[in-house]
This record gives C-alpha cells, sequence and structure tokens, in this order.
C-alpha cells in the first residue's frame, strides 16, 4: 500500500482480504500437491508391507485407505496411523520467538 492510498475503512479491508486471500490460496494449492505427493508414498509404503510381511504372517492385515482429499489411513492390524491436512495459515509477528530458533 502506498502512502497515499487510504488505510481505513473499506478500501482497507478490501486491500487485506485481496493480500491473504491470494497468499492462502497459494499455500493451500502448494500444501494440496505435497500431500497428493504423500499419500502417494503412504500408499507405495502399505503395498511395499502388505507384499511382505504378510507372507510371513497372512493374519498381519496391512491397508492403505483414502478418507477424502485431506485425510489417510495406513493400518497397521489393530492400529491406525491417520495423515491429515489442515490448511489454515497465520503468520507470527518478527519478534515472535520462533523465529529466533534455528
Amino acid at each position: 500500500m502506498s502512502d497515499k492510498e487510504d488505510l481505513t475503512g473499506l478500501p482497507y479491508i478490501e486491500n487485506l482480504l485481496k493480500e491473504k486471500a491470494c497468499t492462502k490460496q497459494e499455500i493451500y494449492q502448494m500444501m494440496k500437491e505435497v500431500f497428493d505427493e504423500f499419500k502417494e508414498q503412504l500408499r507405495d509404503i502399505a503395498e511395499h508391507l502388505k507384499s511382505t510381511v504378510t507372507k510371513k504372517d497372512h493374519k498381519v492385515e496391512i491397508s492403505y485407505k483414502e478418507e477424502g482429499a485431506f485425510e489417510a489411513h495406513l493400518k497397521f492390524s489393530g492400529d491406525v496411523l491417520i495423515f491429515t491436512m489442515h490448511s489454515n495459515i497465520f503468520s507470527f509477528d518478527e519478534n515472535h520467538q520462533i523465529h529466533q530458533t534455528k
């Protein structure tokens, strides 16, 4: 925003929404692509383990299941690992402790 632009009222709100909406959509698209790749890897892992582990013991159940676009389950007999994609984004103030860690 330049110094000459209105920093109050509706124009300010409109500009802020435009900036945040664009950033949020960009991050969402990147996260979705990465999560889709991650689910492919989980599927491959499940298939590999299923083919190797169940040869030794057919009672061991190994499975992969997608629960919509944002959740995947990897099951090992009675245990289930649940992976979810959470798309809320936020930023920390530059002085926040998170920026001090290495």
